[in-house]
C-alpha cells in the first residue's frame, strides 16, 4: 500500500530580487471615460479609434433606451418577445379603434414598468399632424419622464408615427 505524505515535497521558495515600481504618478496617462452603448441612429464616427457614436454618460444612454424601447414592437427583440411598446402595430387600427390612444398610454406604461421601472412616466400626449408627403397621416406621442436615481427631471421624447387606418 502506498504512503500519502502531507508534507511538502520541495521548501517555498524566495525570490532573490523584488521589483519596485517605478513609474511616476504625473507620467500615467489618463483613462479615457467609460463607454456606456452606442448612439442611435448608428452614424459613423471620422475619428481614429472609434466606428460609430457612442455614450458616455449614464443619463444619455438611458435616454436613448427608453426612446428605443418605445419604437421596438414586440417580436423585434430576440429572447424578448414582448419587449417594446408595441405602438407601430396600433397605429395600423387608428381609424377603426375607438379606443387607441387610451391602449396606446396603457402599452407605454406597462412597458416601462416592465422593462424600465427606474423611469417615471410624469404625462403621455398624442397629437395629430399633417400628412406627409406621401398622404399618410401622422402621429405624434409624447411622452414627459423623469429618472430620479439619476437626478435627470422634466424630460421629454416626441415620436412620430405614420398611420396606416
Amino acid at each position: 500500500m502506498a504512503e500519502i505524505s502531507t508534507t511538502p515535497s520541495q521548501p517555498a521558495r524566495e525570490f532573490k530580487s523584488k521589483s519596485i515600481i517605478t513609474t511616476r504618478v504625473d507620467t500615467i496617462q489618463p483613462v479615457s471615460p467609460s463607454l456606456f452603448g452606442l448612439s442611435t441612429p448608428l452614424a459613423q464616427v471620422k475619428t481614429v479609434g472609434s466606428l460609430y457614436n457612442t455614450t458616455t454618460q449614464l443619463d444619455t444612454q438611458m435616454l436613448d433606451n427608453f426612446r428605443n424601447m418605445l419604437l421596438t414592437n414586440h417580436g423585434e427583440r430576440l429572447i424578448l418577445s414582448d419587449f417594446g411598446a408595441n405602438l407601430n402595430s396600433l397605429m395600423t387600427e387608428r381609424s377603426s379603434r375607438p379606443d387607441w390612444e387610451q391602449q396606446a398610454l396603457t402599452q407605454i406604461v406597462a412597458t416601462t414598468q416592465k422593462y424600465m421601472p427606474f423611469i417615471n412616466i410624469d404625462s403621455i400626449q398624442t397629437a395629430d399632424q399633417k400628412p406627409s408627403n406621401n398622404g399618410f397621416a401622422r402621429i405624434v406621442v409624447a411622452v414627459n419622464f423623469s429618472i430620479p436615481k439619476l437626478g435627470v427631471q422634466n424630460k421629454r421624447i416626441e415620436l412620430t408615427f405614420n398611420t396606416q387606418g
